[in-house]
């Protein structure tokens, strides 16, 4: 029994986790469906930005050729911030930080005061929007970039969409905030 186009296309992304190139041959044959129609899921997964599609078949979304948003690292982790998941923070004295995914831009604006502006890529189409008006992932089946993964979505319904294909909690800034605050916040025991 062949999967539904949605069902294979996660199970692409699973395997891509694993594995980071598959060849057309090989999900043709893993999948039991055309050639045709693994370059129609390969096409939905690449425009989505899920992978990446190379001769004869498929890598990990950014595994064949990483671009940097700049040469500086991100102010939180040191990580070296990619340009698909660059988070923008600039202060009223002028000051620009970058993290290099939203879970450490959250962080970074928990620690920055007089923020003038702080702008986040939308994970779909790859435009900056206000992070405080967008809309987060967590837990989702794609990960990116540090932990807890987050991905971000310039509306609403752009996550809840992607929620339904590859699952995880959708959140609102205050409620993504609130959630980072917590999974950093120290565990200390209370037994004496």
């Amino acid at each position: 029994m062949a999967l539904i186009p949605n069902a294979r296309q996660q199970q692409i992304v699973r395997w891509l986790q694993e594995t980071p190139t598959l060849s057309i041959e090989h999900l043709v044959e893993r999948l039991g469906v055309s050639t045709m129609t693994v370059h129609r899921d390969l096409d939905a997964l690449e425009n989505a930005g899920l992978v990446d599609k190379v001769h004869g078949g498929v890598t990990r979304a950014g595994h064949r050729k990483r671009i940097f948003a700049s040469t500086s690292a991100c102010a939180i982790c040191d990580e070296p911030v990619l340009a698909r998941t660059l988070v923008t923070v600039q202060t009223s004295t002028g000051d620009v930080m970058q993290a290099c995914c939203a879970h450490c831009g959250i962080l970074l604006l928990n620690d920055c005061q007089n923020i003038v502006a702080a702008l986040v890529k939308d994970f779909i189409y790859g435009r900056m929007v206000n992070i405080f008006q967008a809309s987060f992932i967590v837990g989702s089946d794609i990960t990116l970039c540090c932990t807890p993964n987050v991905i971000v979505f310039a509306s609403k319904n752009d996550a809840d969409r992607f929620n339904i294909g590859f699952g995880g909690i959708v959140y609102d800034f205050a409620e993504m905030q609130r959630y980072v605050t917590d999974f950093h916040r120290p565990a200390f025991s209370t037994s004496r």
